[in-house]
C-alpha cells in the first residue's frame, strides 16, 4: 500500500522553483498513489491537502502551470469541490471504519463548526470493526481526547466501552480503575485463644 504525506511549507513562496517542484511533486505522488489503491484513507486525506494548497496559491502561478495543473485536478477529482469531494467519498465508503474516520477529518478540516457532525460519523458507523482495527481505534479514541472534534466526553466513554467489548486486553480502552480499588483493606486474622489445660 503506497502512503502519501503531503509536506509543503506555508512560507515558501508560491512564484519559487522549490514551490513548483513541490507542487508538482505532490500531484505525481496522488497520481501514482491513486493507480495503487485509489481507496486508501490516507491518500483521500493527502488528496484535500494537495487541492486546498493549490486553490489557494493557484492565483499566484504562472498562467502555464496553472493550466497544467487545473487539467490534471479535473481529471483527477471530476472538479468537485473539496466539501463535495469528501461527501462522496464517505458515502462510498461507508462500510470502511478508517475511511470514516479520514472523512471526519477532512470534514473538521474544511469547516472547524463541523466537528459535531464529523463525531458522529465515527460514533454511529454501523460497519464491521475488525481485530486489525485496533490500532486504528485507538488512533480515533486518541483523538477524541485531545479535542480533535470538541467536547465530547460521553461520546468518547461509549467509543471506549464499544472498543473494549472488542479489544478486552488493549489497556487503552481498558475501564477506569477506582481508587479504592488499589487500596484492598484485609483485616488481620484475630489470633486464637489459648487455653491452660491443667495435667491429669
Amino acid at each position: 500500500m503506497v502512503r502519501v504525506f503531503v509536506a509543503l511549507r506555508v512560507r515558501t513562496s508560491p512564484n519559487s522553483a522549490l514551490f513548483v517542484d513541490k507542487l508538482l511533486l505532490m500531484l505525481q505522488s496522488v497520481k501514482r498513489a491513486r493507480a495503487v489503491d485509489p481507496t486508501d484513507p490516507q491518500l483521500h486525506v493527502c488528496v484535500v491537502r494537495l487541492l486546498r494548497k493549490f486553490q489557494e496559491q493557484k492565483a499566484s502561478l504562472s498562467a502555464p502551470l496553472k493550466t497544467v495543473l487545473e487539467e490534471q485536478v479535473a481529471i483527477l477529482f471530476d472538479g468537485l469541490p473539496l466539501q463535495a469531494l469528501n461527501e462522496r467519498f464517505i458515502d462510498d465508503h461507508a462500510d470502511s471504519l478508517g475511511s470514516i474516520y479520514a472523512g471526519a477529518r477532512v470534514m473538521v478540516s474544511l469547516d472547524p463548526k463541523s466537528k459535531e457532525a464529523a463525531l458522529s460519523l465515527i460514533c454511529n458507523f454501523g460497519g464491521q470493526m475488525a481485530i486489525s482495527d485496533m490500532q486504528l481505534c485507538i488512533d480515533i479514541y486518541e483523538a477524541m481526547k485531545k479535542g480533535e472534534f470538541g467536547d465530547c466526553k460521553e461520546q468518547m466513554a461509549e467509543f471506549q466501552a464499544r472498543c473494549h467489548t472488542l479489544y478486552p486486553l488493549a489497556t487503552a480502552f481498558a475501564p477506569p480503575v477506582s481508587p479504592c480499588a488499589n487500596h484492598v483493606i484485609s483485616a488481620a486474622p484475630e489470633p486464637e485463644p489459648e487455653f491452660e489445660h491443667d495435667d491429669l
